[in-house]
Formats: C-alpha cells, sequence, structure tokens
C-alpha cells in the first residue's frame, strides 16, 4: 500500500505540471455577426511565485495558440504573501508569448490585492478591476465586465455597479474570479461567464469527482462549460495549484473558446 500511495503522489505531482491545451467550440445566443468566430483564450489561477518550469510550459502553448481576446481571471499570486516581484517578472514573460489582437484582460484574483494593478498592467495586462471595455469590430460590439474577487459579498455589489454603468450593447461577458456570481450574472443578461478559483477540485476520483468542491451556490460550478438557460459559465481549472502542489484527474489547463452564433445550434 505504501508502494501505491507513492506512485500516486508521484503521479500527481507530474500532473500538476502538466497542462492541457482545451478547445471548445461554443454555440451563443446573441452573439453579434460580426464576432461569429471569435476565439477567446482564457488562463486562470497561475499562483506563481517566479517564472518556473509550469511557468515555461505555458509558454510553450500559447506561442502555438492564436486568440483573439486573452483573459486572465485572477489569483496570480501563489499565495497572499508571495513576494509581487517574482510574480510580475513572470508575467511580463508569459505575455510575450501571447498573440492576441483585441489584447489581455484581467480580474483580481482572492490571492491578489489592488495594489499590484499598476505593476500586473505594466506586463501588459488590462486589468478590469470593477471596469468594463467595449470591443468593437464595424458596427457591431460586445461589452466585457470585469470585477475583483476578493469577496463574494464585495464581488456582488461590484457586479450590480458595473453593469449598471455598461454601455447597452446586445452581447455581454463577465469575468470573475470565482464562480458563485452566476445566478446574478444570469439574472442581469451575462451570455458568458468566464471564472476559475475552483481549480476544478485538484483532486478528483473516479465516478465520484471532486470530494472538495470550493464554491458555496453549486456543485456543477467546479469545473468546465456549462450551460444554464440563455447563459453559459466556463469554470477553468486553473494552472497553479493551492495547499499541495499535487493534481489528481485533474490537469491544469488553457481553454480556447472559439463562439459561434446560436443559430448553429438551434440548426444542429
Amino acid at each position: 500500500m505504501l508502494w501505491l500511495a507513492l506512485l500516486v503522489v508521484l503521479y500527481s505531482y507530474f500532473e500538476a505540471q502538466s497542462i492541457k491545451l482545451r478547445r471548445d467550440r461554443i454555440a451563443v445566443d446573441g452573439l453579434p455577426p460580426a464576432f461569429d468566430g471569435l476565439r477567446i483564450v482564457h488562463i486562470s489561477d497561475l499562483h506563481s511565485a517566479y517564472f518556473g518550469p509550469r511557468e515555461e510550459r505555458l509558454c510553450e502553448l500559447l506561442r502555438n495558440v492564436d486568440g483573439d481576446l486573452v483573459v486572465f481571471t485572477g489569483d496570480y499570486k501563489s499565495r497572499k504573501k508571495t513576494k509581487e516581484v517574482g510574480v510580475v517578472r513572470a508575467l511580463e514573460q508569459i505575455v510575450r508569448c501571447i498573440r492576441s489582437p483585441f489584447g489581455v484582460l484581467g480580474v483580481l484574483g482572492n490571492k491578489d490585492n489592488r495594489g499590484m494593478i499598476e505593476a500586473i498592467e505594466r506586463a501588459g495586462i488590462e486589468v478590469l478591476s470593477n471596469k468594463t471595455k467595449r470591443l468593437t469590430i464595424g458596427k457591431d460590439a460586445i461589452g466585457v465586465a470585469g470585477i475583483d474577487g476578493l469577496s463574494l459579498e464585495k464581488t456582488t455589489r461590484a457586479l450590480m455597479s458595473v453593469t449598471s454603468e455598461m454601455p447597452d450593447p446586445s452581447f455581454k461577458i463577465l469575468l470573475s474570479h470565482t464562480p458563485d456570481v452566476t445566478p446574478l450574472a444570469r439574472a442581469l443578461g451575462y451570455a458568458l461567464i468566464l471564472c476559475g478559483d475552483t481549480h476544478g477540485g485538484q483532486l478528483r476520483l473516479p465516478l465520484l469527482g471532486a470530494p472538495v468542491v470550493k464554491t458555496m451556490v453549486s456543485r456543477r460550478y467546479c469545473r468546465g462549460i456549462i450551460r444554464e438557460g440563455n447563459s453559459i459559465l466556463c469554470v477553468s481549472s486553473g494552472i497553479g495549484t493551492c495547499a499541495f502542489p499535487l493534481r489528481f484527474l485533474c490537469p491544469p489547463e488553457v481553454r480556447v473558446l472559439t463562439l459561434v452564433s446560436g443559430e448553429e445550434r438551434k440548426q444542429a
């Protein structure tokens, strides 16, 4: 039994370093025609302290990915007390590997703090700290809102505030560290909600799934793509780890989401 336990731990350590690239084609309602085929590269939960082997692997993947928009959904730092200088240097090198006509957007996670925003933006990530951004192609536009993940209460208030201030495009995307805001985001008309925070459970058991799920709303929000009514939630399993550097049946991931008109889904 000891040998089996050691093998499981060894496998889990190497799985935590093996970032997977997942591609998903998502049919969404209300997508403006000019944005049909928009590719969003979703990265979450780096949990970095410096530019190491895991970050290098991430760069290798990103060099071979053509995205239209790249988004980070928080937790750049390994821990709250992690020195920010190493994190920012890692971000600078990661951003150099990115090709993205619409740029790179990000929000803060619960490990991050607002004092990092200026340094993160110097690294090349535009931080939507309770802000919105309008993306346009010709006469078509979509709105992107970003809210900090510092606490659920603050996140909820921020979501109400930024939504009220957002110009009224026909299609809205939300970047949030936590998926727990999903019910409110759906009610506010967000078509696509991109989140992280859960690590997909980090450790998953065959058939049973994750014993521990970091969400207060629904176990369904643990990871993956969840369609609820006219909204789609994408919860990334993230890149890094917390508590211990292990993953089991839950590899780190980068997701490339290709958005297509919901009419395609209706006709399928």
